[in-house]
């Protein structure tokens, strides 16, 4: 439950034989380690570049300055830092006497809390800048959840997890401060070889000091007489493995639902359009839909779908999705960060080699009774052909036998 933090005591380790260089817990606000403020911030910096828009894609007056301190980017901002910083936010919604929307403001996490007053839930809370008590219904209230599985109202406290991985980090970070603190140190052992007095054992070590520390002594040796000696003491300090601290790294950003490249702006547009659709899209979703319930009204958050792709790969789409017409020129020019042409800009253009389906399917039933047609053209003049050389076969036989009845009469005349 991230409302009701406990407060933890800073742990506090000392090794017994080395210069009582201890090792400290980083704390309770891991927010504030560089690795972590990295994450909030690349998740958030991309949140706020979204828009805020109503159902017929027009932005929402109020929301275009939430309220007097703020502008939409810090506003989207600063909820989705809260957000990842205590896996839930609260959005006060002040309304004035016509219960119309005034302002919009982001309450500090730790000084809310809700209530259930005879049966009536409610929420208690400071403003902002002038810190007034305030207690409003729980609807006037827009609650963005974050890691939400076992409580009802609160998300679930996995902070943790974070604070642990974060302190390894501290701790191998303290090895290498360690390293190079015991690193510079010269250790052993000035052996006197005569009986003196402890006073002068003092004077021995206190003059052996006074040589190896000297800032003007440039060499680092000091001189013993024949009465001491020195005995080094090696020192056995490692520094940690990079692995080890590639591998903690791995696991904050796996945390946040990250990579080091997407952190350090240095991600391909595979690897940022996955960064969008598993973490930026569900943030912006959630918001969305808070807002619209708490609002009542439609209201959407939403970042342009091609905001990760290079310039090039946008004129490609482009090119692609004009051509079926798809896109309009303004549409296409917003898509490049230009700006619109009004109505001219409202034309959609069309490849002459896309046709319309209508035109198509028409095409195709005038191929088809036309190829009908000629078939049956055909077919007449099939049986029109088998008869015309019926009748010029039977011209033939006519033509034949009259010629043989003729030529028997002549036979004939010719023996009388």
């Amino acid at each position: 439950m991230g409302f009701f933090d406990k407060s933890q005591q800073l742990s506090t380790f000392t090794f017994l034989g080395n210069d009582n260089f201890t090792i400290k817990s980083f704390g309770n606000d891991v927010s504030m380690h560089p690795i972590v403020s990295s994450c909030i911030d690349c998740i958030s910096r991309h949140c706020s570049k979204a828009t805020f828009s109503d159902e017929n894609g027009q932005q929402v007056d109020f929301l275009k300055r939430p309220n007097e301190y703020q502008s939409q980017s810090a506003f989207i901002y600063k909820i989705v830092a809260n957000l990842k910083k205590n896996n839930e936010c609260f959005i006060y919604i002040d309304r004035n006497k016509r219960n119309k929307v005034k302002q919009l403001h982001v309450l500090n996490h730790g000084n809310c809390k809700i209530k259930v007053i005879e049966d009536e839930l409610l929420f208690e809370f400071l403003l902002p800048i002038t810190g007034t008590k305030k207690v409003v219904p729980y609807s006037e209230i827009i609650h963005v959840r974050d890691k939400y599985m076992n409580n009802e109202f609160y998300s679930d406290d996995q902070q943790e997890t974070l604070k642990n991985l974060v302190n390894t980090k501290h701790t191998l970070e303290q090895g290498i401060e360690k390293y190079i603190h015991t690193s510079n140190l010269v250790r052993g052992i000035v052996q006197v070889n005569a009986i003196v007095k402890e006073e002068d054992l003092k004077k021995y070590l206190k003059d052996f000091n006074s040589q190896i520390f000297d800032l003007e002594n440039k060499s680092s040796y000091a001189v013993l007489d024949n009465k001491a000696s020195f005995q080094p003491i090696s020192s056995n300090a490692q520094i940690p493995d990079h692995e080890i601290f590639e591998s903690v790294n791995r696991e904050i950003y796996s945390y946040f639902g990250l990579t080091q490249a997407i952190v350090e702006n240095s991600a391909s547009e595979d690897e940022m359009e996955n960064f969008y659709d598993s973490i930026i899209n569900p943030i912006l979703k959630q918001i969305s839909e808070e807002f619209s319930d708490k609002l009542n009204m439609t209201v959407t958050l939403a970042l342009n779908n091609y905001i990760f792709t290079s310039f090039q790969r946008k004129v490609n789409a482009i090119k692609e999705l004009m051509s079926f017409g798809i896109l309009d020129i303004n549409e296409s020019r917003k898509l490049l960060g230009y700006s619109e042409l009004g109505e001219e800009g409202a034309k959609r253009l069309q490849t002459l080699n896309v046709v319309n389906m209508d035109l198509v399917d028409a095409y195709q039933m005038n191929g088809i009774e036309n190829k009908s047609q000629n078939e049956d053209q055909m077919d007449v003049k099939e049986l029109t052909g088998k008869e015309d050389n019926k009748e010029e076969n039977n011209k033939e036989e006519n033509n034949k036998e009259e010629n043989n009845k003729e030529k028997d009469k002549k036979d004939k005349e010719e023996t009388k």
